[in-house]
């Protein structure tokens, strides 16, 4: 695996020394200016579910009139109860699409060892009125070797600005947690193949959870913010034998946490959280999740560590589970990134590495590349490398 990484690697690197020669450009945005910018340039345009909101804003295509305004005084210039403006819903529209090609023992001799398609497209259309947004997001996945076509709502819910005045927002509806340091929805991983703490190597997806749920965001100060809410899953104790059947309710899974940002430092960030997850079965209780994180970037590069604790009758595994991610982004200049990632879990006895180069070919076009290792201590280890053009609006 370590001859395979560094003949990756070394030529990534040589890729990119000869671009930052050819294009002269000058170094990227401060990655941390927008909440993380290194996260959402990796090749994979983020939506309103990303932890760290959309490169793209996508684009204004109509305002709706919702009939006569209300009756209104008369004005200079105005007949007396002259209706006033009406209303408006204005709409924008966004998304993206990824074209991937990988090969390797990953994908399995049934599939030729490769695969072809869209692994995930998405159309995202926000509707505004006041302080509302309804957001709703569909998307689709087309690989050659999956037969079925997987096109359905990702998400769909509202979002409740400055509620009641009082400066927080509610969302409600099917969206993404966005639990944990980096989270993210329907778009997933900054890398083509998921690290641990999102499905990666078996993992439980903590940073990919998505679902029916009531969400909530207050500022607490300039640098921090506190997050938090309820969601409800399919879980229940069917089929144990002697017990009656209950099954998971909206109380029984909560979660909260606290993210700071440029908190004495510019440029650093951190979070503090905490889950509560109703398991079903023989459990039958609610289990704790815990994730702690920080960060740090500046003009050249950005880097993280996180650290997470799952019960083990939320990962199915002998004893409780614990996850160790470390991620590394260089801006070499304002087209070209190099993403170095690994992940541990402890139980799973499994790692992670993914080494990438991404280009951003136009504002709107990125290639990306990459080699993925993970490692298993009980099985056979899978290796692969794959090519990503992604296009966002």
């Amino acid at each position: 695996m370590s001859h395979r990484i560094l003949t990756f690697l070394t030529a990534s690197i040589c890729l990119t020394a000869l671009a930052s020669r050819a294009t002269g450009q000058a170094p990227a945005a401060d990655p941390m200016a927008s909440g993380g910018a290194a996260t959402q340039q990796a090749g994979a345009p983020q939506g309103p579910e990303s932890s760290s909101g959309p490169r793209d804003a996508g684009v204004p295509i109509f305002r709706l009139q919702l009939g006569d305004g209300p009756q209104s005084p008369g004005q200079a210039g105005q007949a007396a109860n002259a209706p006033s403006v009406a209303p408006e819903v204005n709409v924008r529209l966004g998304g993206w699409m990824r074209v991937d090609y990988g090969y390797g023992n990953r994908f399995g001799a049934a599939a030729g060892r490769d695969e072809l398609g869209i692994s995930k497209m998405a159309l995202e259309t926000i509707a505004t009125h006041e302080n509302f947004d309804f957001t709703a997001v569909l998307g689709a996945t087309i690989l050659s070797d999956l037969p079925v076509v997987d096109t359905s709502f990702k998400d769909l819910f509202v979002t409740w600005h400055d509620t009641g005045g009082s400066g927080a927002s509610v969302k409600a509806g099917a969206q993404p947690l966005l639990f944990g340091l980096k989270p993210n929805g329907y778009p997933g991983d900054r890398t083509i193949v998921p690290s641990i703490e999102f499905g990666g190597a078996g993992g439980f997806p903590v940073s990919n959870q998505a679902g029916p749920s009531i969400t909530g965001e207050y500022p607490l100060c300039d640098h921090c913010k506190l997050q938090g809410g309820f969601f409800d899953t399919t879980a229940t104790t069917f089929g144990v034998p002697g017990v009656n059947v209950e099954g998971s309710r909206l109380y029984k899974n909560f979660f909260g946490q606290l993210r700071f940002e440029g908190l004495g430092v510019e440029g650093l960030r951190g979070l503090v959280g905490a889950e509560g997850r109703y398991v079903g079965g023989t459990d039958n209780n609610i289990e704790p999740i815990v994730d702690v994180g920080v960060g740090y970037g500046n003009k050249q590069f950005e880097a993280t560590l996180e650290y997470i604790y799952l019960d083990k009758n939320i990962t199915g595994t002998v004893d409780n589970e614990s996850y160790v991610v470390a991620e590394v982004t260089a801006f070499l200049n304002d087209r070209w990134q190099l993403l170095a990632d690994y992940s541990f879990a402890d139980q799973l006895d499994a790692s992670t590495v993914r080494i990438g180069v991404v280009n951003q070919v136009n504002k709107h076009v990125d290639l990306h590349v990459e080699f993925a290792h993970d490692d298993f201590d009980t099985g056979t280890d899978l290796d692969s490398g794959h090519v990503r053009l992604s296009f966002h609006f």
